[in-house]
């Protein structure tokens, strides 16, 4: 397959239902944000979920961040304990600080800025890390694991936030969020276009945008931009 993201976009112009998803044993054109190539032989998870929700497109974000974080919660399983995980704003999952998965989110608009549809793609290094500074999930587990073992996982654990979302709102999810983040004060640079920024890592705000600390500038909301983690 080339990329579950573009198979299950056009399934979503089709129309179809929400929670439909798209799985690759491997993808020729696989692609993470900002248009990088996504490295996917086989042994690893790709796959893209099919969402229609009834909210603002500025909410998107808060839907990137419960996406990563069922993530999350999917490996902590897996590897019993969620001591080596760590969040980076806004969608990278980092075990032992190296990136072993990552999440694009790309949508449709529609009239009135309605959301006709969105599709989150997950990339998840479980056998093979084929990034130079990623790793793979199998370099921490006594046994091993497998594909259908984390697709399953995340499904459920996203099903349920995505319920508790629904329901009461983006609290709960940002408070399970920043318990996998790196700690405030933590150094950070932000890459916004051209523009660079660096400070530290204060929150995440209401809607998902992450607190910047700068020194002299006082608190940066920024909404996207790439994120680094200073030594």
């Amino acid at each position: 397959m080339d990329s579950t993201q573009d198979a299950l976009k056009v399934r979503a112009e089709e129309g179809a239902p929400e929670g439909f998803v798209v799985q690759a044993g491997s993808q020729r054109c696989g692609r993470g944000r900002h248009g990088r190539e996504w490295h996917s032989p086989k042994g690893n998870l790709y796959m893209s979920l099919l969402l229609r929700p009834a909210c603002k497109a500025r909410d998107i974000g808060q839907l990137s961040l419960l996406s990563a974080l069922a993530f999350a919660e999917a490996l902590s399983e897996s590897l019993g304990d969620s001591k080596l995980l760590t969040l980076k704003w806004p969608n990278d999952i980092l075990l032992d600080g190296r990136k072993c998965a990552g999440l694009i989110l790309e949508t449709q608009i529609g009239a009135g800025g309605r959301i006709e549809w969105l599709v989150i793609g997950v990339g998840v290094n479980i056998a093979v890390s084929p990034l130079e500074a990623g790793v793979c999930l199998s370099d921490f587990t006594k046994a091993p694991v497998s594909v259908s073992q984390i697709r399953d996982s995340f499904l459920d654990n996203f099903s349920k936030l995505y319920g508790e979302w629904r329901a009461e709102g983006f609290e709960p999810v940002r408070a399970a969020w920043l318990s996998y983040a790196h700690p405030p004060g933590a150094a950070l640079s932000v890459k916004i276009g051209q523009d660079h920024r660096a400070g530290t890592f204060h929150t995440i705000d209401e809607q998902g945008n992450l607190l910047l600390q700068m020194p002299g500038y006082g608190i940066q909301t920024i909404a996207a931009g790439e994120v680094y983690l200073e030594p």
